[in-house]
């Protein structure tokens, strides 16, 4: 599972799920997620966040993020798993670490790893309250997370940290100051008390 698949820290509550599915797919806040669809639709003042099917591709475009529609089968605008539930697509069609942008009639939700996430957060399909409602429409998002941050731990730790932790750990065992180990168990030797 993706660090990435969760709910932005600015996410809001409300019919935002369009929204709300473009910053997580994208790795971007949900203000900015925001910002390029209301951009994109040409949204006004009084905008509450709902979104149109036909506006997710220019909103992905815009963000820089490669993408596809579902291949038709046979031609025309069928596709696979086209008119089946959430989970059934999510159980049968999906490939593995692959994320999906999957809408239901006037809902958006994303699919990763058997996962399901809208503005309620990521679930197990088993456990996502809209399992039942029918795929009208499917993106295959081609560059996942693309501006999430790298996070931290991803990242080769510097020579300095190494050696500040290989000492830090050097210490953990020590009754020498039995004040700043309380979990030590071992009694100071005389070694040690004859140092002071």
């Amino acid at each position: 599972m993706s660090p990435h698949f969760k709910l932005p820290a600015d996410a809001r509550s409300g019919p935002n799920c369009g929204v709300t599915a473009l910053a997580v797919a994208a790795g971007v806040s949900f203000a900015r997620a925001w910002n390029t669809f209301a951009t994109v639709g040409n949204y006004g003042r009084r905008w509450k966040g709902a979104t149109f099917t036909h506006h997710q591709g220019p909103a992905l475009d815009k963000l820089g993020i490669k993408w596809r529609s579902t291949v038709p089968a046979g031609g025309g605008t069928l596709f696979a798993g086209k008119g089946k539930t959430v989970k059934y697509f999510v159980e049968n069609h999906t490939a593995k670490d692959t994320l999906y942008m999957i809408t239901t009639g006037s809902h958006v939700q994303l699919a990763l790893n058997g996962m399901v996430l809208d503005q309620c957060g990521p679930k197990p399909v088993d456990e996502y309250r809209s399992r039942r409602c029918k795929v009208s429409n499917v993106k295959v998002i081609e560059t996942p997370f693309k501006h999430a941050p790298v996070e931290m731990t991803n990242k080769p730790m510097p020579e300095i940290a190494k050696a500040a932790r290989r000492a830090t750990d050097a210490w953990q065992g020590s009754t020498l100051f039995p004040h700043l180990f309380k979990e030590q168990t071992t009694p100071q030797n005389n070694h040690q008390l004859a140092l002071f």
